[in-house]
């Protein structure tokens, strides 16, 4: 199963079982079978902060992750 086939089979099932658009299925078994797992989609937003203090600067970079009902996580992360 391809990508393309992937998001088709999502969709479908989806409609099918009349399940939001926020749960998205994640899993193929060895078959290539879309299973039905559902899980929570979460969207990330990445924040890169300079700090400055007199001659030092300093970058910090954080990942944020949400759904519709707020913010799930908060991690800092590599700048790398």
């Amino acid at each position: 199963m391809n990508g393309k086939e992937f998001i088709k089979a999502v969709k479908n099932i989806t409609a099918e079982k009349g399940i939001s658009e926020d749960i998205v299925f994640d899993a193929i078994d060895d078959t290539g079978h879309v299973s039905a797992i559902a899980v929570q989609r979460i969207y990330y937003i990445h924040i890169v902060m300079q700090l400055r203090h007199i001659d030092r600067v300093e970058l910090r970079h954080f990942r944020v992750g949400f759904n519709r009902n707020g913010i799930v996580r908060v991690e800092e992360a590599s700048l790398g």
